[in-house]
C-alpha cells in the first residue's frame, strides 16, 4: 500500500496525529468543534478553503499537497 495516495480525510488525520494534535486541540486551534474535525477526516463535509490554508500553515505543507487527494479523485 506504500506509495498509494491517501484519501483527503486519511491525509488530514495522518497529519493531525503526526503533529500530536487531538481532534479537540485542533478544533480549539481552528475555532471549530472537534466533531467538525471528525467529519472532515471521515469526509462527511468538505474542508472550507480558509481552514485548508490554516492547516497548510500549521502542518508546514502546501495547500496543493492537502488538495492532491481531492484532485486525483475528482
Amino acid at each position: 500500500m506504500k506509495g498509494m495516495p491517501l484519501a483527503m480525510g486519511e491525509l488530514l488525520k495522518k497529519l493531525r496525529i503526526e503533529h500530536g494534535y487531538t481532534q479537540e486541540v485542533l478544533g480549539d486551534i481552528l475555532h471549530v468543534q472537534h466533531q467538525r474535525i471528525s467529519a472532515w477526516e471521515h469526509e462527511i463535509y468538505d474542508v472550507p478553503l480558509p481552514i485548508l490554508v490554516k492547516l497548510s500553515e500549521l502542518y508546514g505543507v502546501s495547500t496543493d499537497e492537502l488538495l492532491a487527494p481531492f484532485k486525483s479523485t475528482h
